[in-house]
């Protein structure tokens, strides 16, 4: 409805109808914009919450399995296992000697096994498990309960020497101290993996011993023996051995 400058009203059925129409379609386009908006302001909220995890969807791993010693490389490093979780992001392992002195962290993202520099001493370990959220943030299980170690005594730490010295057979063993042993074991067998039989314990303050007979009979001139020594240390009422996977040959000459 118009009014004119004269103050009569006049009626403007074609503009009414066509006005009337256009504010129909805009009504219905109003309305689809603002369905449209919470489509997408939905889908957006649910796009955008996808990967978010927050402190409280945090599922904290298990406690582990304590850390086991597999073997011993020839640098003299050690290589510790323990029983994967598949539901974390990686794990942290501390080790240390095992009077608690000179300890190391180390983080392992992808395996469930870690190769350790070793000295000549017992070590301790224990390892937790990690997961993170969205922020890289890392939330830790439990602590393992403590395992033991110590590297395997090698060729490279024990030496043999087979002699004849008036008409007696001798087999001279020397090897390198571990740090922390209160005693040490002298093994000895006619097989290079089996049959051993321990021959002598000997304080800690020694590193050597010759050995004359085995199974109660004197040796044997032109045979090859095997040799394994291991290291004993006690931590509280725990009892530490070195493993013995290496055996030394020792060989008494016919001459």
């Amino acid at each position: 409805m118009i009014y004119n400058y004269k103050g009569s009203l006049k009626v403007n059925l074609y503009n009414y109808e066509g006005n009337k129409k256009k504010v129909k379609r805009k009504e219905r386009k109003m309305k689809l914009v603002k369905k449209l908006g919470i489509i997408i302001t939905s889908v957006a909220l649910c796009v955008g919450s996808v990967g978010v995890v927050s402190a409280d969807d945090i599922k904290i791993p298990a406690k582990l399995e304590t850390p086991h010693y597999s073997s011993t490389y020839d640098g003299g490093s050690v290589l510790l296992e323990w029983e994967p979780d598949l539901s974390i992001d990686g794990y942290e392992i501390e080790y240390a000697y095992a009077s608690g002195k000179k300890t190391t962290v180390k983080d392992i993202k992808d395996d469930c096994y870690c190769e350790i520099p070793c000295e000549k001493n017992f070590y301790r370990v224990r390892v937790r498990a990690y997961v993170k959220d969205e922020n890289e943030k890392k939330y830790y299980g439990e602590w393992s309960d403590y395992g033991y170690f110590a590297k395997d005594l090698s060729h490279q730490d024990v030496e043999t020497e087979g002699y004849v010295v008036n008409k007696k057979k001798k087999i001279k063993v020397t090897w390198n101290k571990i740090k922390g042993a209160t005693k040490y074991e002298i093994y000895m067998s006619t097989a290079d993996r089996t049959g051993f039989k321990k021959v002598k314990t000997v304080k800690k303050n020694k590193n050597t011993f010759t050995i004359t007979k085995f199974r109660k009979k004197k040796l044997k001139k032109g045979r090859t023996y095997y040799v394994r020594v291991r290291a004993v240390a006690k931590v509280g009422n725990r009892v530490l051995k070195t493993p013995m996977e290496e055996s030394v040959q020792a060989y008494i000459s016919t001459y």
